[in-house]
């Protein structure tokens, strides 16, 4: 069962150490939010429903189209570069909460991650 009490905390370090070539690469940056719901199943919800404005999001941000110097011909070419990592780009869509706690689950047991602050 996936747990949320973990006392890991987010390390950069962490995260370039286990993702070595990709993490090498990596010179976007971005902003996260937060936001705390009353239930998993509120959760899971809530994030399904924003997926079809991502697309949306991702036109008022695509201020990218260069990557290491050159033309990638893509308006933005961060999506396709944090796509690349096993733990970011677009969020999957989870029919329930438990179906999130197996996903989660099964990226724990793999090392994908160490806590849900991971991803």
């Amino acid at each position: 069962m996936f747990l949320f009490g973990e006392a890991h905390g987010h390390s950069v370090f962490r995260f370039a150490k286990t993702n070595d070539w990709l993490a090498r690469r990596l010179t976007v940056y971005g902003l996260h939010v937060h936001i705390g719901v009353e239930s998993g199943e509120k959760a899971v919800a809530i994030s399904n429903a924003a997926i079809r404005y991502l697309p949306h999001l991702l036109a008022l941000s695509a201020s990218s189209p260069y990557w290491e110097g050159q033309d990638t011909g893509m308006q933005s070419c961060r999506a396709g570069v944090m796509q690349s990592y096993p733990i970011s780009g677009l969020p999957y869509y989870f029919p329930s909460w438990p179906e999130f706690e197996r996903y989660c689950d099964t990226l724990l047991q793999t090392g994908a991650i160490i806590s849900l602050k991971d991803l």
